[in-house]
């Protein structure tokens, strides 16, 4: 290994909607530097949103810190605040190889990983909620307005005549497009004609504002509908 070697990668985890940690690595040691974030005291766990070997981590890094200074927090470098798949994007030309990780290897149970995913349809949910798109509403992609899908009265929409979750009809757009990535935030990416979402908003209120405001307990979901909740941890790591 030439020195300059190493690994990158991208975490997420559905209790902080809108922050994404990114860390680099000794090449060969993402499994375990994962696993060992994971086994702190957390709500739920990260999971690796996107994680790849490059042949020069210290030139990546400037290079991200510089594209995206405005979205990196300033009082946490190591989170970035907006759409991910921005810094996925910058990654990928840089990369050696992509690397990809079971959920065992990096401290996920079953069980954990149900709560998460939960979470996450809570979360892609709201968003939709929130684009007060009525049934029938047609949506495009901003990436290419030329593809569209039609918003269901069930949370989901039509996407080349199948009925599709708003994340899987993004991540077909997005193959359409030369884009092979399973991890999307799905409602980042439909909007009506005229709106604007995802992209380069600028670095939100910290992360570790937003930890030490929120209570150090999270609220246990209702036992009679099981409704994920929203919350945070508020211990750095």
């Amino acid at each position: 290994m030439s020195g300059k070697e190493g690994s990158v990668f991208i975490l997420m985890n559905d209790a902080m909607p809108g922050f994404a940690r990114i860390d680099f690595t000794e090449k060969g040691d993402v499994a375990a530097k994962v696993l060992k974030v994971n086994q702190s005291a957390l709500p739920v766990p990260f999971r690796i949103y996107m994680a790849a070997d490059v042949f020069d981590w210290k030139a990546l890094q400037r290079t991200l810190r510089f594209l995206f200074r405005e979205q990196f927090d300033p009082d946490d470098p190591e989170y970035f605040t907006g759409n991910p798949e921005l810094l996925r994007a910058a990654i990928e030309p840089a990369a050696s190889s992509l690397l990809e990780f079971g959920d065992e290897e990096i401290g996920i149970s079953a069980a954990k990983r149900s709560q998460m995913d939960r979470l996450r349809s809570s979360h892609e949910s709201l968003k939709f909620m929130s684009l007060n798109a009525a049934p029938g509403t047609i949506l495009y992609f901003s990436k290419d307005p030329s593809i569209s899908c039609t918003a269901l009265e069930n949370g989901l929409v039509q996407f080349e005549g199948k009925e599709l979750s708003p994340a899987i009809a993004a991540r077909q757009a997005m193959r359409k497009l030369g884009f092979a990535w399973n991890e999307l935030a799905g409602t980042d990416y439909w909007t009506p004609l005229g709106s604007s979402l995802g992209g380069n908003a600028k670095a939100s209120p910290s992360a570790m504002r937003m930890e030490a405001e929120m209570p150090e307990a999270p609220i246990v979901p209702n036992e009679v509908d099981d409704s994920p909740v929203v919350f945070v941890r508020n211990t750095k790591i």
